[in-house]
């Protein structure tokens, strides 16, 4: 479980597909790196959009960040919601690969399973706020899932008690994949 305690340190704090997908970009930049880089390094480069996902690299070194990143095709609850959007990363300076997240537009109440869902098969991800992520133990799995499936299905529950379910194509995820594997390689 060493992505929970590497994730807490690392972070500080649908209706619109298109405006959704560029809010989450710069969201993901900016939440999820506690520390600051040159300002060199926090300019992202497009890597391609594939479909559905797009992939970006930025930093250099051990400060390297690879990530592809989608909007929801459908967002329950989406009008009272900030930005949604799912995100695979990886980190090569910190050996992080395959690390699934999700930032889901409000905050996770206490206690409630959050679960991502893809073609029957079934995962429960870890939350701190506003964000969930992948088990170490699952990301293999998820990830092999994602790339061979047609569509990922988040559920989850507001601090509120509103129940919201987010559903993603997973079409152009394998290209994305690649890309971010060979910028980003293990």
């Amino acid at each position: 479980m060493a992505s929970v305690g590497y994730v807490a340190r690392m972070l500080s704090g649908a209706h619109q597909p298109r405006r959704v997908l560029y809010t989450a970009i710069l969201l993901a930049l900016v939440a999820t790196l506690a520390t600051p880089l040159p300002a060199t390094a926090q300019d992202s480069h497009q890597l391609g959009k594939f479909s559905d996902w797009v992939s970006y690299v930025r930093g250099d070194g051990k400060s390297r960040y690879c990530y592809i990143v989608s909007g929801p095709q459908a967002a329950s609850l989406g009008s009272r919601r900030s930005d949604i959007f799912v995100l695979i990363w990886h980190r090569p300076g910190d050996k992080q690969f395959d690390v699934v997240q999700t930032d889901i537009g409000y905050t996770f109440k206490d206690g409630e399973p959050v679960s991502a869902e893809i073609d029957g098969k079934k995962w429960q991800l870890f939350t701190r706020e506003g964000t969930a992520w992948s088990y170490d133990q699952d990301q293999a799995a998820i990830i092999e899932a994602m790339r061979k499936g047609k569509r990922l299905t988040i559920k989850g529950v507001s601090n509120r008690g509103n129940p919201t379910t987010d559903v993603y194509s997973l079409s152009g995820v394998i290209t994305a994949h690649n890309a971010i594997n060979k910028a980003c390689p293990r």
